[in-house]
């Protein structure tokens, strides 16, 4: 992980439900400090109004002769400067409510935004705990109307209730869930520090086998929860998954955004409707086969398969598939043999981590590890001996930074 001198950051682990492409790096100004702003508006058109009056009474007892369609301009302007002033007021009202509270939460910045709504970094106000306001807003439809994408918000309501619904420390924590007045539907999720895994290889390269593993076995502490549960995440990737210090340990993993999970067991009719809408889901890099040929059964080997891809990424700084498109990716790992991962480095990878790896990333799922479990017990039989390092503090390979490694 990034060396104790780098500046920590504040990570957003919500990037995929704001939206993706240039519109999730943008930020706006905070709609509390906007707030001063459109009251004093309200009230500079509301003197005006009150002025307009006044010029009118003293017109008509002064000089009535000739101020008759002054008189009838000065109270349409009366009239309209009264209404745009309590419109004003009104928006500052609206401003505020979502602007610097959300229930017992204090709104201090945006982190993200998007298509379907934003991010905000927040403080909850008696305990002053940091967390990160997840929020979809109404959009105007045709008619200039404002409402919500039911199907967006049947998986943000989803990805809310099967979080809450996990334990296992390595699973991002949600603390509250809500819809406000307006109609914008939010949930509150701890703010998280340090990085993700996909900006880690990108910025300092590959890593240690013995820290790959480690990350693997965290990872595969919370997918096996899930799988209990029969949720399938369908979205493993190396963006989705978090790594920074808690307590001692500094390669400690949160997997984020259970957005896309799946009931492997067919669900309810909501999930199946919402999984239709979606029938290709996931990202192509990080898709097993069986998603995007749409037959068989998807169960908890579809991330299995991902996680080996995620494997594969740490240690060779590589996809396991690369294409022109995101649909010639996909075809990839559904049709071509992946080439070993020592055989596209520099540098030697353990043969039995690439043997489980390879596993994971047959076309097949019944040949690959059969769960979360039995793959975790797997790679808890490993001894690398003098191929491996100590996992907590392992040694800068040729090529890497070492600074992202301590």
């Amino acid at each position: 992980m990034p060396a104790a001198s780098e500046p920590k950051q504040r990570f957003c682990p919500y990037r995929g439900v704001v939206g993706s492409g240039p519109s999730s790096d943008r930020t706006s100004m905070p709609r509390a400090a906007t707030e001063p702003l459109a009251r004093r508006f309200g009230l500079a058109l509301g003197v005006a109004a009150l002025l307009w009056l006044g010029f009118l009474a003293v017109s008509v007892a002064v000089a009535p002769s000739w101020v008759g369609a002054l008189g009838v301009v000065a109270a349409f302007g009366s009239a309209f400067g009264f209404a745009y002033a309590c419109r004003g007021m009104s928006t500052t009202r609206s401003m505020t409510q979502l602007g610097s509270a959300l229930g017992m939460y204090e709104l201090e910045a945006p982190i993200a935004q998007g298509g379907m709504g934003e991010v905000w970094r927040a403080k909850h106000q008696l305990l002053t705990r940091p967390a990160a306001i997840k929020l979809i807003k109404p959009q105007a439809n045709g008619s200039g109307e404002l409402e919500v994408d039911k199907v967006s918000v049947k998986r943000f309501e989803r990805e809310a209730q099967v979080t809450a619904s996990l334990r296992s420390p390595h699973t991002v924590q949600l603390y509250d869930f809500g819809v406000t007045q307006t109609g914008t539907f939010y949930y509150v999720m701890e703010l998280l520090e340090g990085t993700d895994l996909e900006s880690l290889v990108r910025d300092h390269g590959p890593l240690e086998p013995a820290r790959v593993v480690d990350i693997l076995e965290q990872t595969l502490d919370s997918l096996a929860e899930a799988h209990s549960h029969g949720l399938v995440h369908r979205d493993i990737k190396p963006a989705n998954l978090h790594l920074s210090e808690r307590g001692l340990k500094k390669n400690f993993v949160k997997v984020l955004d259970f957005g896309l999970v799946k009931l492997d067991q067919g669900g309810d009719e909501t999930n199946r409707s919402l999984s239709r809408a979606d029938r290709i889901t996931g990202t192509p890099a990080y898709l097993a086969p069986e998603l995007v040929t749409n037959r068989g059964k998807v169960d908890g080997r579809a991330d299995i398969y991902a996680l080996g891809c995620v494997a594969y990424y740490l240690l060779t700084g590589k996809l396991v598939f690369e294409g022109a498109s995101a649909m010639q990716v996909a075809i990839a790992h559904a049709m071509e043999a992946p080439i070993p991962p020592s055989q596209r480095v520099g540098f030697p990878i353990p043969k039995e981590l690439e043997r489980i790896v390879m596993a994971c990333l047959e076309k097949d799922p019944e040949r690959r590890p059969g769960s979360a479990v039995e793959l975790l017990a797997m790679l808890q039989a490993l001894d690398f001996g003098a191929e491996g390092a100590d996992r907590s503090s392992p040694a800068p390979r040729k090529g890497s930074n070492p600074r992202a490694l301590n």
